[in-house]
């Protein structure tokens, strides 16, 4: 996805939100803020790619603070506030007979969990991990779940990119029906190092995510999502995949600029215009939408 203004403002503001929550002088916090705002500049023009200047402006926050945003300690307890909101969605899971559904309830929990990514609506309120009351009450825009349920048969490979932490309980739950319900084969993306708080291979240690991966492979540091210029090996892998997931808006995007030759699923909510009009979906609603290799969409 190429950058908007509207895309600048929300990265920017995300930017800022960080930087008022790891700095206490507003003194720091200014220069701090210049600092990413002159790198925003340098990575602001109408080819430029919104994950690469997410990207980059998340590096440049992070060398000019020298510190973490997101600590490893801070990163576990979300995780474990999510996973506590999880269980119910297991609990509601176990009651499910209809063939199909399983599988459609998880991919739903997985994509209202990207509500939880940062963005500037934290300027108002941060979600709240979602209950199973939220899954089946979700607010649906495209709903590709009997698209995916079909593809999935024949034990597939699947390469699912990860996002942050607060979805990983979900993403845990999607997992394990992928692989003891249609066998599926799992290799799971992880950054080197931080971004955001999005999921690293340091966050394997007190999560479940490792158990139920074949195999993991670590991008570069610190990127949006997998840009070829630090994740090149990634792409020559995805030749072996036959499904290729991605987590939340920003890589939804990405992938819907950058179509790779595998058949890709998003599983994202859209909390803006911009996901709106380049995805066609109303706002503030949770979509699963599979993109056939070729342009086909799922539900066609």
């Amino acid at each position: 996805m190429k950058l908007t203004p509207s895309c600048l403002a929300c990265i920017l503001a995300s930017r800022a939100l960080d930087i008022e929550k790891s700095i206490g002088d507003d003194a720091e916090r200014l220069a701090v803020f210049h600092d990413v705002v002159n790198t925003v500049n340098l990575y602001t023009g109408p080819h430029i790619e919104l994950a690469l200047t997410a990207t980059m402006s998340y590096k440049r926050l992070l060398a000019s603070t020298r510190r973490s945003i997101y600590s490893l300690e801070e990163k576990e307890r979300r995780y474990r506030v999510a996973a506590e909101a999880a269980r119910t969605i297991r609990g509601m899971l176990k009651t499910v007979e209809k063939e199909g559904e399983r599988l459609r309830l998880a991919l739903i929990a997985s994509a209202l969990a990207t509500r939880m990514q940062p963005g500037p609506h934290f300027l108002v309120a941060s979600p709240e991990p979602p209950h199973a009351v939220d899954v089946v009450g979700a607010r649906m825009g495209i709903d590709d779940s009997d698209a995916v349920a079909a593809l999935l048969h024949g034990s597939p490979h699947v390469f699912y990119l990860t996002g942050s932490v607060d979805e990983l309980p979900y993403d845990e739950i999607l997992l394990e029906i992928l692989r003891e319900e249609y066998g599926a084969r799992i290799t799971l993306v992880v950054r080197g190092s931080e971004f955001q708080n999005f999921v690293t291979k340091d966050d394997l240690g007190y999560s479940a995510a490792r158990s139920l991966a074949d195999e993991i492979l670590v991008t570069g540091d610190g990127e949006a999502t997998i840009l070829p210029e630090e994740a090149g090996f990634i792409y020559e892998r995805l030749k072996e995949a036959d499904l290729l997931v991605a987590k939340g808006l920003l890589q939804t995007l990405y992938f819907y600029n950058n179509p790779v030759q595998v058949d890709t699923l998003s599983l994202l909510y859209v909390p803006c215009m911009v996901g709106e009009r380049v995805l066609k979906v109303p706002r503030n609603t949770v979509n699963v939408v599979l993109h056939r290799r070729g342009g086909e969409e799922g539900g066609e």
